[in-house]
């Protein structure tokens, strides 16, 4: 004799197994919308992330590009500067000789360079012992379209500081050196602001110093108790 069921139950059960089925295909549905909004949401940023290094990497090709512009345009004006005063250079007459002035009393620099247009008073302490000297004084004279001062010290000639008027170029070495009847030699020192000759030429020091290529004041120190 065959079990009886009960048709009731069996309907009860079907519908139990469709609400689950469906919850699972809901819970499936759930999970994968999860994950795939995990994986959008991730793969968002990374798209977002390699867009802005981007935009970093174009903005610092852009800057590259524009300090090397920069650079170019600078060359190209230093060189057109350098031209200029190479082409505005002047001859250069000469001055004086440094033994003339080295430790002469005022009138006897006067009566190689002329009369001072002006004069101020200085002071002065000898850098060894720091001891001020005695009868200092600044004169200042032209001559041959150049500014120079002397700078007595215990009534000697001690310093000498020559401004030229006109462009001198920084080439022109040569020719600032024959200015006091001097020639070329090897300086102790140089770079694109100052040349620099110690204990040559009869003197302490003798330095040319240079701005924008150009000649902008020579410095001469004729005795090392002058330093």
């Amino acid at each position: 004799m065959g079990r009886n069921e009960n048709p009731k139950t069996n309907s009860k059960w079907d519908k139990d197994t469709k609400v689950g089925c469906l919850a699972l295909v809901i819970i499936a549905i759930l999970v994968i919308g999860g994950i795939w909004f995990v994986v959008h949401k991730h793969s968002v940023k990374k798209a977002e992330a390699v867009k802005q290094e981007q935009i970093v990497k174009q903005k610092q090709q852009q800057k590259a590009q524009a300090k090397i512009e920069k650079e170019e345009k600078v060359k190209q004006t230093n060189s057109t500067v350098s031209q200029e005063s190479k082409a505005k250079s002047v001859e250069l007459k000469q001055l004086f000789k440094l033994s003339d002035i080295k430790n002469k009393s005022q009138d006897e620099v006067n009566a190689v360079i002329g009369q001072p247009t002006g004069s101020r008073k200085e002071t002065w302490h000898y850098y060894d012992t720091k001891e001020e000297a005695p009868n200092c004084f600044t004169n200042i004279y032209q001559k041959n379209d150049m500014g120079i001062e002397v700078f007595f010290i215990d009534g000697k000639a001690a310093r000498i500081t020559v401004t030229p008027k006109n462009t001198i170029a920084s080439g022109d070495i040569d020719n600032v050196l024959n200015m006091f009847y001097l020639t070329y030699d090897n300086p102790d020192f140089g770079n694109s602001f100052v040349t620099r000759w110690n204990n040559k030429f009869g003197v302490y020091e003798f330095s040319i110093n240079f701005e924008s290529d150009k000649v902008s004041f020579i410095n001469i120190i004729l005795d090392e108790k002058y330093r």
